[in-house]
């Protein structure tokens, strides 16, 4: 995280008639431009949610 100078997560749910419904959205900002978009992070959290998602389903 050295490459941003500030970076902020916020995971919303919204209950939905079955189930809810989950929207991650994430503020940051680069040292510079030089700083690729934190793609693998956005893919992290995707793979993250649906994993809670399973694990949820079968509890």
């Amino acid at each position: 995280m050295k490459a941003f100078k500030s970076w902020k997560s916020i995971f919303n749910v919204m209950p939905m008639r079955e189930g809810s419904s989950v929207k991650w959205t994430t503020e940051f900002e680069k040292q510079n431009d030089d700083v690729p978009d934190p793609v693998r992070y956005g893919e992290f959290l995707t793979t993250w949610t649906k994993n809670v998602d399973t694990y949820l389903l079968n509890i």
